[in-house]
């Protein structure tokens, strides 16, 4: 009796640390690619089967960069607003994107800083998640990824002493090569934002409206509910990290989406709800916001 007793206790600390394992994973994952974030009420997924891959995606939207990239943003649906955007972020020299929030995983909350830059071919990526220490296992991390796009060469360094928005980064960094961190952690730092968004992967959209934006210059609003193929980057992260059977059962994803007058973005607001099984079923809700600026940002490469 007093060891089945003791098997019992042993399982039940085992599940405690696989729960608290997979929440890492959870927020590694998102981390990576970071999403952004406002929460308002929305239609729940009709679908959660996912029916195109991210080349199939893509290759959808040429047909939007073709023919629309020359018209006035104002001209043009959500979802062509939106591809074009990002089509644009290729092209512009400078970007720096922020991005603030939260990630909730069954009542354990991670408070969420992303910082990303470009400046020509050097990209810069810094993701911190600041949460509380978990039956002994500490949930804060934090990482800086450096890439060098004409050499291919992509730096890695891990931050200590983390706070909500900073960590001290001196550790030796990690090299490898764009496409052996990408089999790692699903998309790359040349993404600002981690969704797929086309005409088969959004639900439903509002039209482009006028409004003020948060830096007070005149500019376009619109909501975007997606599908699960919109998050095809980072649930094959997920799953892949987490050894997990199947996909994050997505319940929904919401955009709010700020263009500025040329057609670039200026904020992503968004929220989603998904619930990942490995030993429970985990409940995860997103809520992140990113702000995009087009100037110079100065960092030092490793």
């Amino acid at each position: 009796m007093t060891s089945y007793i003791r098997q019992k206790e042993r399982d039940k600390i085992d599940r405690r640390r696989h729960f608290v394992n997979f929440l890492l994973v959870i927020i590694l994952g998102i981390g990576s690619g970071l999403l952004a974030g406002a929460y308002y009420v929305s239609d729940y997924l009709s679908s959660n089967e996912v029916t195109f891959s991210e080349m199939e995606l893509r290759a959808e939207n040429e047909k939007i960069i073709k023919d629309k990239s020359n018209l006035s943003v104002s001209s043009l649906s959500a979802t062509e607003a939106f591809v074009i955007a990002e089509e644009k972020l290729k092209t512009i020299e400078n970007i720096s994107m922020n991005a603030q929030g939260y990630i909730d995983a069954a009542g354990v909350k991670q408070d969420i800083y992303t910082k990303k830059y470009r400046a020509g071919s050097n990209y810069f990526v810094e993701n911190i998640s600041k949460g509380k220490v978990i039956m002994g296992i500490d949930t804060n991390i934090a990482e800086r990824n450096y890439y060098d796009a004409e050499n291919d060469i992509l730096s890695v360094v891990k931050g200590r002493d983390i706070t909500e928005t900073s960590a001290t980064f001196d550790s030796a960094p990690r090299v490898m090569s764009l496409d052996d961190w990408k089999k790692l952690n699903g998309t790359t730092p040349l993404n600002f934002e981690p969704y797929v968004v086309s005409k088969s992967s959004v639900q439903k959209e509002s039209k482009l409206e006028a409004c003020t934006l948060w830096d007070g210059q005149s500019g376009y609003h619109a909501s975007m509910s997606l599908t699960k193929d919109s998050a095809v980057i980072y649930c094959d992260q997920i799953t892949n990290l987490s050894g997990l059977g199947s996909k994050p059962n997505i319940s929904f994803i919401n955009l709010d989406v700020y263009f500025n007058a040329d057609g670039t973005f200026s904020r992503i607001f968004a929220s989603e709800e998904y619930v990942v099984k490995k030993v429970i079923n985990v409940t995860t809700v997103s809520v992140l916001d990113y702000y995009f600026t087009y100037s110079a940002t100065p960092f030092d490469m490793i």
